[in-house]
């Protein structure tokens, strides 16, 4: 009998949304916000992901994009991909004439109930940052 072939991960366990946790993240770079929402749903070829926030002042803010899987998407002129490491792996890469500006790398815990999200980039000061957030699956 043949051994049944890997299985391509999907990003099934990363759709739903997700709420933050504020007193366990961690930004070197801007504020944490003191609440925000991360939802997901899949779209053909990618994700529609979109967040909502109160920043430290309580000023409302909210972003949604369009993402595909290796394939940059332009947003406020930089080029956006979403990357599919592994099943509980999924990274963001923003880019800028080709060269990464930040990556966001979303990890799924293994029951799949938090989500860490480590930002990783370089300010145009060149000042290197990391931002850590923690979210955990409402829906």
């Amino acid at each position: 009998m043949a051994p049944t072939p890997a299985q391509k991960p999907t990003p099934r366990a990363f759709v739903g949304t997700w709420e933050l946790v504020p007193a366990e993240s961690k930004f070197e770079f801007d504020n944490p916000p003191k609440k925000a929402t991360l939802q997901v749903k899949p779209e053909k070829g990618g994700l529609f992901m979109r967040a909502e926030w109160l920043d430290p002042k309580s000023k409302k803010g909210e972003v949604e994009h369009e993402l595909f899987f290796n394939k940059a998407t332009m947003v406020n002129g930089t080029e956006v991909t979403l990357e599919l490491v592994d099943a509980t792996t999924l990274d963001t890469i923003v880019a800028k004439e080709g060269a990464e500006l930040s990556r966001t790398r979303r990890t799924l815990s293994k029951d799949g109930k938090t989500m860490e999200l480590k930002q990783t980039g370089t300010l145009p000061n060149k000042q290197a940052f990391t931002n850590v957030s923690k979210y955990t699956k409402v829906r």
